[in-house]
């Protein structure tokens, strides 16, 4: 208890308890441990995880209700719906393992997995990803295994004798001298496994692919669900296609194109408003370069709150381009309190009287409580959080006046 061994623990404690013989798997070779509950006289223990440590020791982790006290009599039931559940996600990943070398090729070797109730991942060794038609044909050919109802097998042997079988090992895994060899039609599947599995194929139920990335060099992972998670995710994804193709008054087989026109039409419609939008912005801000001289420079420093960083620099180059020969400073800044951008552009007659847009700008950002920097020519920062811009560029022109 509390890291202490202790004769006893008491009610909403959490504990780690030691059994002289336990139902439960303990989490092993990328299964996730069982869950379930330990009884006795005047105390019930919830079993929140289960580990072996070394091994021959497992050691159970419970939250208390009651008082359970060492060496007292317990009754160890695992929680027989969630096992099932993690059998057939254990399964999952056979199953899965088998169809990806078949159809990726043999290269594709178990890297790493992880599975829980209804849920599994299998990470293999890949040098490109997997194309959307080849998930699908993968996705297939799990489920095909599955409606054949293949019969799992279970025999233990010396590990040189499974490795002569052809057994599949993971890559840098240490296994004992006697090992235990799990089959699936033969050949098509089988593997060294301690883990916990259905007699059958079929009582997997279903399998669903749901996401294939890359997880490092050489490496992909595969993403899966399971029995009903795996008809959970199918159903919501039918229920979406319906309110779709409801919304926009379409058969099913129709959704696909009439997606893609519509993103079409939006992404022309954005570029018309891009364009109607900078073309404003040009006649807005054509008339800032006749702000007053300040001292040796003309200062533009302007508020333009709905413009983006990318068109706020390209408006100051815009401006000091224009400028020509004149000592001008653009200083413009756009966003509001929850982030700024901010941009400095000084033209070469401003430069050679001593203005350098990378300084200003940090100037102007430090005001803002931001940072930037950039060429003396033109320069550009950001900000984040309230901040009283007029003073920012009071602040930034104090620097020119010095």
């Amino acid at each position: 208890v509390g890291g202490e061994i202790s004769d006893h623990a008491d009610e909403g404690q959490v504990a780690e308890v030691v059994l002289e013989e336990t139902p439960f798997y303990a989490e092993a070779g990328g299964q996730d441990s069982d869950s379930g509950t330990i009884t006795g006289a005047g105390y019930s223990l919830k079993v929140l995880d289960v580990q072996q440590p070394t091994p021959g020791l497992t050691v159970h982790k419970v939250e208390v209700t009651g008082l359970v006290q060492l060496g007292a009599d317990a009754k160890a039931e695992v929680d027989p719906v969630a096992r099932k559940g993690s059998c057939q996600a254990h399964t999952g990943t056979h199953v899965l393992h088998a169809a990806l070398r078949e159809l990726v090729g043999p290269g594709a070797l178990q890297a790493g997995s992880y599975n829980k109730p209804g849920y599994l991942r299998f990470d293999f060794t890949s040098t490109q990803g997997l194309s959307p038609s080849l998930v699908a044909e993968i996705e297939e050919r799990c489920n095909t295994a599955i409606n054949d109802d293949l019969v799992m097998t279970e025999q233990t042997m010396p590990l040189e004798e499974a490795k002569r079988m052809g057994a599949m090992a993971m890559f840098g895994e240490k296994y004992p001298p006697i090992v235990r060899v799990v089959e699936m039609d033969g050949s098509w599947s089988r593997e060294l496994c301690g883990g916990t599995h259905v007699s059958s194929s079929a009582q997997i139920g279903l399998m669903t692919l749901v996401q294939e990335s890359s997880i490092g060099s050489g490496v992909r992972r595969v993403e899966a669900l399971v029995s009903k998670d795996a008809f959970k995710s199918l159903a919501a994804e039918r229920a979406l296609v319906s309110t779709l193709t409801s919304t926009l008054k379409v058969q099913p087989d129709q959704l696909v194109e009439r997606v893609e026109r519509l993103v079409g039409q939006l992404k022309t419609a954005e570029r018309q408003i891009a364009a109607l939008t900078a073309a404003q912005l040009r006649t807005q801000t054509a008339a800032f370069l006749d702000n007053t001289k300040r001292g040796s420079y003309e200062v533009v420093a302007e508020e333009l709150p709905n413009v983006s960083a990318g068109d706020l620099r390209t408006i100051a180059s815009e401006l000091r381009d224009k400028a020509g020969d004149r000592p001008v400073v653009i200083a413009l800044v756009s966003g509001d309190d929850e982030k700024r951008a901010a941009v400095v552009s000084a033209t070469a007659s401003a430069q050679r009287a001593g203005a350098h847009a990378g300084k200003l700008i940090g100037t102007l950002c430090s005001a803002l409580g931001g940072r930037g920097g950039g060429k003396p020519d033109l320069a550009q920062g950001g900000a984040s959080g309230p901040a009283d811009v007029t003073a920012a560029f009071a602040a930034m022109s104090g620097d020119l006046a010095g």
